[in-house]
């Protein structure tokens, strides 16, 4: 078991986030763009996922009745 945290001090360090550099307008387009990118990969992804639990789903309550 770890010892308590001592009086006054939080249990877990502060974690700061990094400081951000100043982005052109034309950097954090892309940015952003590519983050877009990012998301509709995972959306079709999940999708794709989506259909074969549904399908399972349908499936096996073919099997119950």
């Amino acid at each position: 078991m770890y010892p308590p945290p001592a009086v006054g001090q939080p249990a877990y360090p502060q974690v700061y986030p990094p400081v951000a550099q100043p982005q052109s307008p034309e950097q954090e387009v892309a940015a952003l763009e590519n983050y877009q990118k990012q998301l509709e990969a995972e959306k079709a992804a999940l999708e794709d996922e989506m259909g074969g639990v549904k399908a399972r789903i349908e499936e096996l309550k073919a099997k119950l009745k």
